[in-house]
């Protein structure tokens, strides 16, 4: 008898930590696909299609200021790199440095904000003003 109390005891445990884990699972699911407010690092590389310019990429991270799911934020929690055309925006010799140029992120922004929202995620605002360029 007693050995029959302590299996149905074990299996109602066992069956309440089932669902307590269902549940967690459930809830967490829940969770990672609401949309919240999160600033996201990007590597950035340009190339033009207008002009001869190999690919370079800026020494410094681009931070956008985005609103997404939770899916999203941790698919692209690491940085991530982005490679855009610059078309027509020429790159602008920086004064402190003869082999730096930047460019000015208002000039690319519509590129962007194009790139970041083509992977599932709304541009809120785009915090780097800008890109430092090393075309050694």
């Amino acid at each position: 008898m007693l050995r029959l109390l302590n299996k149905l005891t074990n299996r109602k445990t066992l069956i309440f930590l089932l669902f307590v884990l269902a549940a967690t699972f459930a809830w967490l699911i829940n969770r990672l696909s609401k949309e919240y407010p999160y600033q996201l690092s990007y590597k950035l590389c340009v190339y033009s299609s207008t002009y001869e310019m190999p690919t370079i990429c800026a020494e410094n991270p681009v931070k956008v200021s985005v609103k997404a799911s939770g899916f999203h934020i941790l698919r692209h929690r690491s940085d991530s790199q982005l490679t855009i055309d610059i078309k027509r925006v020429k790159l602008r010799l920086s004064a402190t440095d003869t082999t730096k140029y930047n460019i000015p992120v208002s000039d690319i922004q519509s590129s962007l904000t194009e790139a970041v929202n083509n992977e599932g995620i709304k541009v809120e605002h785009i915090i780097t003003k800008t890109l430092l360029f090393d075309t050694k």
